[in-house]
Order: C-alpha cells, then structure tokens, then sequence
C-alpha cells in the first residue's frame, strides 16, 4: 500500500492507493471530501474502506493531525459499479487507537460508484456512530433473530409498551430490531401523517419456528393494506422466554409509491404495536404507541 500527502489550496489531499482489488475489473476513482471538522483539529485522523456486504478490509489510512477543516482523500483501485462503506474516526481523546463515542468521534459513508470516477462529500455533524473499529469488519448487525450487544448503533426501550427497539442506518439501508414482552405479533411503523394513515409498516410473528413478515402501507386512521411490493430485504426471527424477536432490514427509499422515503439524519413518527398471544394480525394490538427515532446522517 503506498500513501502520498500533498497539499493543495489549503486542503489536505490524502491519496490511498489499494492493491490487489482490481481483479480485471477498470480502474475508478473515489474521491471524499470532508467538510467542518473544525471541531477535530490537532487530532488523529483513520479511515478504513470496505466493499458492501464484504467482512474483509480492503484499505486504511492515518493522517496524523487534522491540520484543516477541510479536506480531501482520494480512493483509486475502487471497481466501478461497487458500493463502498467508508469508517473513519477522529482520536478525540487521544489515546492512540479507536474508543467509542463520546470518547472520539466517529462515523460512517456509504459511496455507490456509479460511474469512473465518483466524488462524495462528508459534512460532519454533532451525531456519531460507534462504528466497531477493530473487529475486522464493519460494525453491521447480522439480521439472524439474535440481538448481541453493541450491535446495534441505537437502542430505546418503549415506556408504553415495553418493547425495544434498535436500529442502525447507512444511506441506503435501515436495520431494525424488536423485542416484545409476548408471543404474538408484533409491528412498527414509520412516517404516519394521521395515527396510521401514509405509515410505512412492517407486521410480523414467529408461528411455530418461522418467521411471518409483510410491508403494509397505512390507508387510514386505524387501516392498512398489504403492499403491492414487499420491500424487505432481509429478516429474521424468534420466541424465547415469553417474548418475541424480530430482525429485518429494509430499502430507505425503494421507490415504491407505497413505501415513504426515509432520509438520514432526519427524525421519524415511529408507531409501535403488538399482541401478547396471538400470531393473528387481524386483531388489536394489546399494548401499542407512538414515539419518534431518528436516523444517522
């Protein structure tokens, strides 16, 4: 690996050259452009690249000392038509190595590389994600049924229902998981105007050791209808010890007409629901609300 540092109109440019990814693939190039880090100045700067939905690390770069607000790095090796996940994380406190928020700074960048030659631009904000530096992979929860610790970047635990939810984004992807204190169905739903009218809603329940899932849309107050399109991705579940686990992943914005765009870093109505016994999702929630969350930019 070969790194060259210039310094162009006062912006750091940082040149990672990455061997061996290529295969016969065309060279691209990945340009990111960082803005308002201001606040990491005289910090410790690492990034790692990762290509999407791959657990091995396929580049890394230091820069010693954040000297500028603003400044580039410069990714070529990258294979046009691949989507990139960018960790990178500001030595706050520093101790040399990566600690998880609040104790450095931390985020993530997803880049699709749509053409030869991509520039992306990241604007730091207040909000940091504990990107799981050091395990070797990106810190992306394993849609599976099973809620690890850590694995999640978010996590509340509903007054109204009792129910936990956790959930990680990207640019193009929400990971959610839910716990409920029963064995019966269980539903979140995102965006409503009015109770559940324009919601985008996601129904499931474990009946015997499989998992039943469906994307709904809401059509009123208190109705919704099954989708034309299932926009679920992928998803996972379980019953143990009287509650209920569900796991899923789902497009922020599928494009389809039924489904409301989610954008990051904006706050969501998110509506909860589900049934202490029963798997039959015709009936009324035994316990439901309505709360908020809000996705990393």
């Amino acid at each position: 690996m070969r790194r060259r540092f210039l310094i162009l109109s006062g912006m750091a440019t940082i040149a990672l050259v990455l061997a061996g990814c290529l295969g016969g693939s065309e060279l691209a190039v990945l340009t990111v452009r960082f803005q308002g880090m201001d606040p990491n100045i005289g910090e410790r700067f690492e990034v790692r690249l990762f290509k999407q939905g791959s657990p091995s690390e396929i580049g890394r770069s230091v820069l010693d000392t954040i000297t500028n607000g603003a400044f580039e790095m410069e990714f070529t090796g990258v294979e046009e038509g691949m989507t990139y996940v960018l960790e990178f994380f500001a030595d706050k406190n520093g101790s040399g190595a990566y600690d998880p928020p609040p104790a450095d700074d931390a985020w993530q960048l997803v880049v699709p590389m749509t053409s030869i030659a991509v520039t992306a631009t990241f604007t730091r904000s207040g909000t940091t994600t504990d990107i799981g530096w050091g395990t070797g992979q990106p810190n992306v929860p394993a849609v599976d049924g099973v809620i690890e610790d850590d694995e999640y970047a978010h996590f509340f635990e509903d007054a109204e229902t009792g129910m936990h939810v956790y959930w990680r984004n990207d640019q193009t992807t929400l990971t959610m998981g839910l716990v409920s204190p029963g064995t019966g169905w269980i539903s979140v739903g995102f965006d409503a105007t009015n109770v559940m009218q324009d919601a985008d809603i996601i129904l499931a329940a474990v009946v015997g050791s499989q998992l039943v899932i469906f994307d709904h849309f809401g059509t009123s107050q208190y109705g919704h209808s099954l989708d034309a399109e299932q926009n679920i991705l992928e998803s996972a579940g379980i019953e143990s010890g009287g509650q209920t686990v569900v796991e899923f992943s789902i497009p922020l914005n599928s494009g389809d007409s039924w489904d409301k765009p989610l954008v990051p870093g904006n706050t969501y109505p998110l509506l909860l629901g589900y049934h202490r016994t029963s798997d039959d999702m015709s009936r009324k929630h035994s316990e439901g609300s309505t709360t908020q969350f809000t996705l990393d930019p």
